[in-house]
């Protein structure tokens, strides 16, 4: 039970950490060192210069330096009997802080659609104008609630993006060059000229410290879960039923749960990694018969070394190799009703190897596929019995660093 209630932790934070897009380079910042991005019933589709509408789309979790950005926010927003989406996105323009999360919202009047920035911490929206020198945005108006179309007063003037009432949205102005919608005026005495991100940055907007890129971390280092099934070695026991048919139960076969650790710090050409890992799990089978039951019990461990290696140029799709060493612990031979064994035996260090597709899914998530060979043999009363096996192994693999 406690094996089960950690592989399901892992999974869980495999889960979480899947949902996140990290929009700068280095390590893993604290949540007081980035600014975060979140929606509701819109798409953040771009941040500064990159796209990132695939990043989870709605339900997007974007993590950014703290500085101004720009932002382009296409609707999404779901009702009974249909979907109202935008054919383009609006770009709007604000300084995010550090240790704040914000949300994007639709703003929709009749048939007209804006995006709004809401910070969470004060649930007001920001003002969607830069300001030369980098002074931070004033708080402009209340939140609209996720939950309901706000009321909009004064309402918003050109241009937005129309929604027609057959439910689905066309782009009245929805090109990046599209100056967003002008929020009523901040109350505030700066004398500082506010620009919208259009007038700021132009076509060709200049790079800031603040600016997002990706992280494209390289994978293969992280937590890993697996599961799978290998066949092979001595048989143990075999049972034959009524009707004819005949199952074995042998010293290499089994289902197969596990967990691991994974290290790839050597990157040649960020396309060829170098690395290590550590598995352990358990490997268990069981024979039932009409006069008895019979079972094997066994946690392998392995030390291995790894390769992986990029064959999508620079995208998300690897070729693993693996090559080490696996010993089985615990090992126990059980056997009751027609006969009665119970066995615990040792077992032998053997060479493992295996090959297989890994795929990069976020910087904190991947999954693989593996074929491998394992040639490893359990002692009992000095005889040594094979426990080689081939089989099948899937995993997920978390990256919390």
């Amino acid at each position: 039970m406690a094996a089960m209630r950690v592989l399901t932790v892992v999974a869980a934070f495999g889960f979480l950490g899947g949902c996140t897009t990290l929009l700068y380079k280095g390590p893993t910042r604290s949540a007081s060192e980035v600014a975060v991005i979140t929606s509701i019933d819109t798409i953040v589709d771009k941040v500064d210069n990159v796209m990132v509408r695939d990043s989870m789309g709605t339900f997007a979790h974007l993590e950014v330096l703290p500085g101004p950005h720009r932002l382009g926010i296409s609707l999404n927003q779901v009702e009974f009997g249909g979907v109202m989406r935008s054919g383009g996105y609006i770009i709007i323009c604000a300084e995010l802080e550090a240790g704040h999360t914000y949300q994007t919202r639709p703003m929709i009047r009749g048939d007209r659609f804006a995006p709004v920035l809401v910070d969470m911490r004060t649930n007001k929206a920001v003002d969607p104008r830069c300001r030369r020198g980098g002074a931070k945005p004033q708080a402009v108006l209340a939140a609209p609630s996720p939950h309901a179309r706000p009321k909009i007063d004064p309402a918003p003037t050109e241009p937005l993006l129309d929604v027609p009432s057959s439910g689905e949205v066309v782009a009245a102005a929805a090109s990046e060059s599209s100056p967003p919608p002008p929020p009523p005026a901040p109350a505030t005495d700066s004398e500082e000229p506010l620009m919208d991100a259009a007038e700021l940055y132009g076509e060709s907007p200049q790079h800031l410290p603040s600016d997002a890129v990706l992280a494209n971390r390289p994978p293969g280092s992280g937590i890993s879960l697996f599961f799978g099934g290998g066949f092979g070695g001595e048989d143990f026991v075999k049972a034959t039923s009524s009707n004819g048919d005949e199952e074995t139960l042998s010293s290499g076969t089994g289902f197969i749960l596990g967990v691991g650790v994974m290290l790839t710090p050597l990157w040649i050409a960020e396309t060829v990694g170098f690395g290590v890992a550590a598995d352990a799990g358990i490997k268990y089978d069981h024979l039932g018969a009409d006069n008895g039951e019979a079972s094997i019990t066994r946690y392998p461990i392995s030390l291995s070394a790894q390769m992986l290696a990029n064959f999508s140029n620079g995208g998300n799709h690897y070729l693993i190799v693996k090559g080490g060493v696996i010993r089985d612990f615990g090992v126990n031979y059980s056997i009751s009703g027609f006969d009665m064994i119970d066995a615990n035996v040792s077992g032998t260090w053997g060479p493992i190897g295996a090959i297989g597709y890994y795929k990069r899914s976020t910087d904190f998530y991947g999954w693989d596929i593996l074929g491998y060979f394992a040639l490893n043999n359990h002692l009992i009363g000095g005889q040594s019995i094979s426990a080689h096996s081939i089989g099948v192994l899937c995993g997920m693999h978390f990256r919390p660093f």
